[in-house]
This record gives C-alpha cells, sequence and structure tokens, in this order.
C-alpha cells in the first residue's frame, strides 16, 4: 500500500511503512493500538489487544464487504446498503449481523375496502420509516422489497371492521406466488368489536425479492380493512443480518 502519514504528537508529520508496527506514542490519538493495513487488508501480525479510555468514537469508512474470516476470528466493517452506509458483523462461518437498523414499516392512511372471497395485495401510502430503500409510495406500493440478500423478520397488522359472518385472514406473500406465513379466524356470530391480526414470520430473503400483505374475508358483502392509528394497516420489514 505505500507509505501512511499522520501528524504526530511532537508537531510533525511523520511517514509509516506499510507493515511497519507503530508504536502508540508516535501516533497523535489516546488509543492504545494502531491497525497497520496491508495491501487492502489487515495484517493479523500488528494488531493488538486496545482499549479506549474516556468519551471516544471509532470511524468506519464504507469498503466492499470481506469475505469470511478465519475460524475463531469475526470481522467488523462498514458497507454500503442500497445507498445507505451500514456498520456489519460477520464471523467465519458467515453470519452476518446488520448493526444498522436497516428496514421499514409502511402504512396506509385510509380504509381499503375488500370484496368478499377475493385475496387483496393491500397498498400503502405513508412511510413511518424506511432505511435502505425498501418501499416506494409512488409505484408497487403494496411491496417491501429487499435491496440486499438479508435474513428478515416480516410483520403485518390488520384491523377489519365489525361483521359477525364468514372468515378473515392475512397472509405474507413472497414474490406475488410463495405464501410465508398466515393467520385464519371465524367471525364472532353476535359480535360488536373489529377483527384484528397479526402474521409474522422471519425469512431469508434474495436481493429484489419482495413481499405483500395479502387480506381476504368472507362475509358475503364488502368489507373495509380500517386505517386506525398506529394499528392498521400497517406492514413492516427489519433486517436481522444475512
Amino acid at each position: 500500500m505505500g507509505t501512511i502519514t499522520r501528524w504526530a504528537k511532537t508537531g510533525c508529520w511523520t511517514s509509516f511503512s506499510s507493515g511497519q508496527i507503530i508504536d502508540p506514542a508516535e501516533v497523535n490519538t489516546d488509543l492504545n493500538t494502531i491497525y497497520t493495513e496491508v495491501n487492502g487488508l489487515l495484517d493479523d501480525g500488528n494488531v493488538e489487544t486496545a482499549t479506549i479510555p474516556g468519551a471516544k468514537s471509532l470511524r468506519f469508512t464504507e469498503m466492499t464487504a470481506p469475505s469470511s474470516p478465519a475460524a475463531n476470528d469475526a470481522v467488523l466493517y462498514s458497507v454500503d446498503r442500497s445507498t445507505t452506509t451500514t456498520l456489519e458483523y460477520k464471523d467465519s462461518a458467515g453470519l452476518v449481523v446488520s448493526l444498522g437498523r436497516m428496514g421499514a414499516r409502511v402504512r396506509n392512511s385510509a380504509a381499503i375496502s375488500l370484496t368478499s372471497g377475493v385475496d387483496t395485495v393491500l397498498t400503502f401510502d405513508t412511510e413511518r420509516f424506511d432505511r435502505g430503500g425498501w418501499h416506494s409510495t409512488v409505484s408497487n406500493t403494496g411491496r417491501l422489497t429487499a435491496p440486499f440478500a438479508c435474513l428478515c423478520l416480516i410483520v403485518g397488522h390488520v384491523d377489519f371492521a365489525v361483521n359477525a359472518t364468514g372468515e378473515r385472514s392475512l397472509v405474507i406473500v413472497l414474490n406475488a406466488t410463495t405464501q410465508l406465513a398466515g393467520i385464519t379466524v371465524a367471525a364472532n356470530a353476535g359480535t360488536t368489536a373489529n377483527h384484528f391480526l397479526t402474521v409474522s414470520t422471519i425469512y431469508a430473503l434474495a436481493a429484489t425479492d419482495y413481499v405483500q400483505l395479502n387480506a381476504v374475508q368472507v362475509s358475503g358483502g364488502a368489507l373495509n380493512v380500517l386505517a386506525t392509528g398506529a394499528a392498521s394497516p400497517e406492514f413492516a420489514i427489519y433486517c436481522l443480518g444475512g
């Protein structure tokens, strides 16, 4: 990689050669170690145990996600995930844990009318948050799309209007074809309460995979999915790692 130049405590510029083990006293920092980079890779022979005294922070510069480290090792690095910089941890088995809270939660601001017996893809016109570009309020508004491969927690919430006839169902569907999770309840005869359903699953999505929230009611007539506060209709996804 060549020569690294750093400002020294003595008040002048000091050059360090690639692969050189550097005495912490030579560097303008309170850290007890410095990591030497050789040809873009971490030189393990030049890494020492360190502590960070006082109120300090570490800055991670974006890089290409590294390959899995050797057995008994792990790496912590910063990477660009769909224009959002996030911190990730990878172990020797290739398990990736995202530390950047990547995901989205969306809702619809108005009730959605469902025709009896028709499987309806719910749409969402408002984003409570979207970190990483999982949702669009312009096109395919019923989709939460994975911007990169990720193990995801997916959750949907729906409040059906009062009706004592038939059944209510809520299903998470992958790529408009594969059911990942679902719940069905029978309406209670004589009920005066809404039917509130929640469905959730954990699933490994590939990049560009998308999930939708489908609702079905069999009441014999039109029935609304209600827009109620922060509860319905709501759809969320959260990246747990790779």
